[in-house]
Parts: C-alpha cells; sequence; structure tokens
C-alpha cells in the first residue's frame, strides 16, 4: 500500500524521537511540532489518522498535551486505544496521575469529539482493571474529584459500581461518595441513577 506524502518522514522522525525522549518528557516546541504534524493541534478532521504515530510519544506529553490527545486515543480501533491508555498509564511519570486521567474520562465531552460513549467506558473499565496503577488510593481519590464535578458526569454512578465490584475494599467509601451525590440531587436525575 502507498503511504501518503510525508508519512515515511514522519514515521522516521517519531522513531528517532522516540528513542531521545526515553530519558523524559519533551522539549514542548518538539512536542507541539509533532502534535501539529499529526493533525492532533490545531484539531483536524482526521486528526485519528495522525495519533497512531504518537503511540509512543504519549508517555512523553505534558499533562495539556496528554489532555488534547485523548479524544483521538479513543477514537482508534479497540486494540490501538488500549495500547495507547496503557502507555499513559504506565509512564514514569504519567503526563496524567492515575486519578486525573480517571477524571479526564468521565469529564470529556465525547460527542462534541466524535468519540463513542462505548469507547470512554471501556477506556474507565480498562483503568479501574489494572490494579498495579489504579491503586484504592488512587480510585478513590478519581471518585472524590468526581463527586465534585458539576455537572456530575453521566458515567459516574457507573464508575462507582465497578470499582466497588473490582475493589471491595471500597464499600464503606463509597457509602459516603454516594451520601454526597445524594446531597447533590443525582436521585433525580434518572440517567445517572438508573442502575444503582
Amino acid at each position: 500500500a502507498a503511504t501518503a506524502p510525508g508519512q515515511d518522514l514522519l514515521h522516521l522522525s517519531l522513531s528517532v524521537v522516540c528513542e531521545s525522549a526515553r530519558a523524559g518528557t519533551l522539549p514542548d516546541h518538539l512536542s507541539a511540532g509533532l502534535l501539529r504534524l499529526t493533525g492532533i493541534e490545531p484539531p483536524s478532521i482526521d486528526g485519528s489518522l495522525g495519533v497512531a504515530y504518537l503511540v509512543p510519544l504519549l508517555p512523553h506529553l505534558s499533562a495539556s498535551q496528554a489532555r488534547a490527545v485523548l479524544p483521538h486515543v479513543l477514537r482508534l480501533p479497540q486494540a490501538e486505544s488500549r495500547e495507547a491508555l496503557a502507555r499513559l498509564m504506565h509512564a514514569e511519570p504519567p503526563p496524567l496521575r492515575p486519578e486525573e486521567l480517571l477524571v479526564e474520562l468521565h469529564v470529556l465531552a465525547y460527542e462534541e469529539h466524535g468519540v463513542a460513549l462505548k469507547a470512554v467506558m471501556e477506556a474507565v473499565s480498562l483503568c479501574l482493571n489494572e490494579r498495579s496503577v489504579f491503586s484504592e488510593v488512587c480510585v478513590s481519590t478519581g471518585l472524590m474529584s468526581l463527586v465534585e464535578v458539576e455537572p456530575i458526569p453521566k458515567l459516574t454512578m457507573r464508575t462507582i459500581m465497578q470499582a466497588v465490584s473490582s475493589l471491595p475494599t471500597l464499600r464503606p467509601f463509597v457509602m459516603d461518595v454516594l451520601r454526597r451525590l445524594l446531597q447533590r440531587g443525582v436521585a433525580q436525575a434518572p440517567k445517572l441513577w438508573e442502575g444503582f
């Protein structure tokens, strides 16, 4: 299959950058340039095509760049999306702390970015099942942050149920979270409360 003009150069450039980036984050000007080359910043219609080239570099992005790339990552095919999220989660240090990633997945304007709700749910599940990264402390911190978000994100209750299922020791903590949500009127929001 023929490659689009510039793809070979982009691939070679990214390979060289990957080797030099192993020591930490990329200089801002370099990562910003790469985001422009792949069509992510400024956003382009076909940005999800370019993000596949960025997967090896995800651990080296800044927090704001990781947030900008997240919708593109979630639009990738499932296997590629999982690989990209794993790279973000297992980076040392990660561009987004685990609890920040959990919150970002919930506050993402997925419809606005053309991301399927199912892709967001799968990403949240992947995070919660990655126990080496999403410890009890990280999940509880993330849940507490979600309770404070206005409006309450659509997947919050689902995530709470998943968290209790995968980390049963969180039950006492979750009771406090539910009290706070009830005080905020979550019971009057049928789409949030369904299934709980």
